[in-house]
């Protein structure tokens, strides 16, 4: 919310997009559905596959092979979420865990 209001601030609405750097479940989600907001996408990360590899890297450490971990491991992926994949998007990132997309949201991408 507060890149909105700064672009509105700046009396840069309409000039200025901004990409967040996460989707913000459904409020996030019905900012980049609606075409007048400024933040036209984000890059959303897979939470459920972060905390599965976290976990693996973890045990490896604790089963004495640090210089597996050391090393770096890898986190999640990362995929773009704008307004032509927000369904599939908001599905993959929150599997369900935020329930479906409210229709309010789903209007503003008619």
């Amino acid at each position: 919310m507060y890149k909105r209001q700064a672009v509105i601030a700046l009396k840069k609405a309409g000039e200025i997009v901004v990409a967040a750097p996460d989707l913000g479940g459904i409020t996030g989600a019905r900012y980049i559905a609606d075409p007048n907001h400024p933040i036209i996408g984000c890059g959303e990360a897979d939470c459920i596959e972060m905390g599965e590899n976290s976990i693996r890297a973890a045990v490896k450490w604790m089963l004495g092979k640090k210089d597996e971990v050391r090393n770096g491991y890898f986190v999640s992926n990362v995929y773009p979420i704008v307004r032509a994949n927000l369904v599939d998007g908001f599905n993959a990132a929150t599997r369900g865990a935020s329930g479906e997309l409210p229709q309010d949201v789903l209007d503003l991408l008619k």
